[in-house]
Order: structure tokens, then C-alpha cells, then sequence
């Protein structure tokens, strides 16, 4: 019997993609992108964003709350109400009160609205068990307490408490207190930017929340809120902004990064969009209400209303999402 001697194998060096993409991430992000047709490594195309899911009424002890959930980032929003009375306000100066409920400056100057967000320990490989706290979490809870002051998102005259022996008329109503929002954001996993999830967390909590009916007690001199829950009252949440992210990688723009694509790109836009004024979201019924930019050159007014154009696109996703969660 004749024995034939296995032939040998030539050697070859291959690496599977989570490798390739871990020591060489800028030339696995292009090798994708100049693809026919272009595909970034999770399979989606350059403007092709993540389907976000969306739970309501998820913490007991709330007045709101939601669960945000885009691919792999998954933030937890609560709202609480607590009572600040006039009288421990130092300096107090009434606002002038209309007729037609005109906005005054009450929310910032008061501060009414409290975020805070924080960034759970082992969210993401940047956020290790023992790490000093990062100047990320501080950063983007400015970001928001700006966003919801410069879109005007919740009216002063939803946390305004009224003395009962107020006349009718709002020229002659007296305030004794407002209700304050302490709004508490949890990431517990991240991959991408955070702002644009995290607003959407706070959007959907802020649809969902419910003030108690409170009220000036004489006997005791102080501002109670009533067990009754057919006495509170919804929230009025004023429009429907939201946030979009862009990332500019080497003369392509990507919608919606991820956290392998986030340090690649040099340049990043976050346009806030609302087309909530009887239109459908589409290029003519969004109105553009913010436009933040930083690094890079190549976006000029050609790529940033094509930018816009997608943000109406992706409004309309969180809309559906958002409205499909909370029930309106």
C-alpha cells in the first residue's frame, strides 16, 4: 500500500474583523465605507440610524419615567416633583402674569428644572469600576438643562401654585410656590454619543409625568399635595424637540455613530429638530432650533441642509417611537 505524505499548507496571515478593527480602527472603517455600496461595520449605510424602543412608567416611584434603548445604549430617565415655596426663595420678584400666559424667565431663574445624569460604572470600556468620576456626565447634564431652557420645553405656568383665595382672573392670581423637576438620568450601557439618547429619555419621561394637585393648607401654613389622583394633572411639554448627531469620517457623513466610530471622526454636528407644528416632519415642516458644531471644515451650507433633511427623517422615528410608548 502506498502511503502519500500530506501536502503542507502554505502559511497565511488573516485576522477575524474584531481584531482588524481594534488594531487598525480607521482602516477598518474605510475599508467598510468605500465598499459597493458603502456599509459601516454594523451593516448599516452612512445615513441609516439605530431603531431606538422606548418603556414608559417603568419606576414606581415617579412622577415620570422612561427606558431608551438604540442599539446598544440603554439610558433610564426618572422625574420627580418636589415643592419650592416662595417664601425660601431669596429676593423674590413676581412675574408679570398675562392673560395670555406669555413666558417669562421663571424656569431659569429659579431653576425649576434639575437634571443630573450619571454615567453607571462598566457602561462602556471608558467607565471602569474604580475610575475617578469623568467631566463627561457634568458636561452633558449642562447640555440638557441648556437645551430645555432654549427650547422653551415646559411652560412656567405648569408648575406654578396659586394661593386658593387668588381671584379668578391671572392678573390677580398670587403665586406661593412651583413645583420643581429633579430629572435623574441613568446610562447603564453606552456606545455612541450619549446627548442624543439621553434628551430622548428625558422627552419621553417629561410626556409620562403627572403632578399632584397641590394646595395652600391655613391651619398648617403649608403647600400640600392631595392623594387624589383624579386631582393631578398631566404635564404640558410644549412641541417635540429632538437631537440628532452627525459624524464627518474622512468626506462621509455618518448618522447616529457608534463608540468605534465616535474618535474617528474629527468633526461632529448635533442639529435639534422640531417638526411638531402640524406638519409631518418632513423638510419643510422641520424647524430647525439648534445647531451645534465642532472640528473639521468639510460641512458647508450644501452638507448641512442635507444634514437637516435627515434629522426630519430621524424625527419622525423618535415621534413614532415616543408617541407609540407614552399613548398619545
Amino acid at each position: 500500500m502506498k502511503h502519500t505524505q500530506p501536502q503542507p499548507q502554505p502559511h497565511t496571515l488573516s485576522l477575524p474583523p474584531t481584531h482588524f478593527a481594534a488594531l487598525s480602527p480607521t482602516a477598518h472603517l474605510l475599508a467598510h465605507l468605500t465598499q459597493t455600496p458603502p456599509t459601516r461595520p454594523s451593516g448599516r449605510t452612512p445615513t441609516q440610524s439605530r431603531h431606538p424602543t422606548i418603556h414608559t412608567n417603568s419606576l414606581s416611584h415617579t412622577n415620570g419615567s422612561a427606558v431608551v434603548r438604540t442599539g446598544d445604549t440603554t439610558i433610564v430617565c426618572g422625574v420627580r416633583s418636589e415643592i419650592l415655596l416662595v417664601r425660601d426663595i431669596p429676593n423674590y420678584r413676581p412675574p408679570p402674569l398675562t392673560e395670555e400666559e406669555e413666558e417669562t424667565d421663571e424656569i431659569p431663574t429659579l431653576a425649576l428644572l434639575v437634571p443630573n445624569l450619571v454615567l453607571q460604572t462598566g457602561c462602556s470600556p471608558a467607565h471602569l469600576p474604580g475610575a475617578p468620576p469623568s467631566p463627561t456626565a457634568q458636561t452633558l447634564t449642562h447640555r440638557l438643562l441648556s437645551l430645555m431652557h432654549s427650547t422653551r420645553l415646559i411652560h412656567p405656568s405648569c408648575l406654578r401654585i396659586y394661593h386658593p383665595s387668588s381671584s379668578p382672573t391671572a392678573l390677580n392670581k398670587k403665586i406661593i410656590a412651583y413645583h420643581t423637576l429633579h430629572i435623574s438620568l441613568h446610562i447603564i450601557s453606552l456606545s455612541g454619543p450619549p446627548l442624543a439618547p439621553a434628551w430622548s429619555a428625558l422627552l419621553a419621561a417629561l410626556l409620562t409625568t403627572i403632578l399632584p394637585h397641590a394646595y395652600y393648607d391655613p391651619d398648617n401654613d403649608r403647600v400640600l399635595c392631595s392623594p387624589d389622583a383624579r386631582k393631578a394633572a398631566k404635564l404640558r411639554v410644549q412641541g417635540m424637540p429632538i437631537v440628532v448627531e452627525f459624524g464627518v469620517f474622512r468626506g462621509r457623513v455618518l448618522v447616529d455613530l457608534e463608540a468605534g466610530e465616535e474618535g474617528l471622526c474629527g468633526e461632529v454636528v448635533a442639529i435639534v429638530v422640531d417638526g411638531s407644528g402640524g406638519m409631518d416632519g418632513g423638510e419643510e415642516g422641520v424647524r430647525v432650533l439648534r445647531i451645534e458644531k465642532s472640528g473639521g471644515g468639510y460641512v458647508g451650507a450644501g452638507e448641512m441642509r442635507e444634514c437637516v433633511r435627515l434629522a426630519g427623517g430621524r424625527w419622525r422615528e423618535w415621534r413614532d417611537a415616543i408617541l407609540g410608548a407614552v399613548g398619545d
